[in-house]
């Protein structure tokens, strides 16, 4: 039986040019509070704390960027950007 912790968000990257699209990377956001997000990216109607995957473009990605107290340097020639969650859990089995 596993708990979750804590719901993490981050930005994945993947490359433009490779046609299985593999993830290159990923940013941690979670430095930006889940208020401002929902400013940036509209969210699903069934989907209030952006748990799904959203594309996200470069007026986004700007946006996201002021909010991020360390700038990244996004390249949209080179890379597709998306906002995801995950979640951290507790694996330890309670008896």
């Amino acid at each position: 039986m596993s708990e979750l912790i804590r719901v993490e968000r981050f930005i994945t990257y993947f490359s433009v040019k490779d046609e299985e699209k593999y993830m290159v990377g990923e940013i941690n956001v979670d430095a930006i509070p889940i208020e401002k997000l929902l400013t940036i990216v509209k969210a699903k109607e069934d989907d209030h704390l952006l748990y799904d995957q959203y594309p996200l473009d470069q007026n986004q990605l700007i946006e996201i960027n002021n909010a991020l107290p360390k700038k990244v340097e996004f390249d949209l020639e080179k890379y597709e950007y998306f906002l995801e969650a995950g979640g951290i859990y507790d694996y330890h089995l309670k008896k």
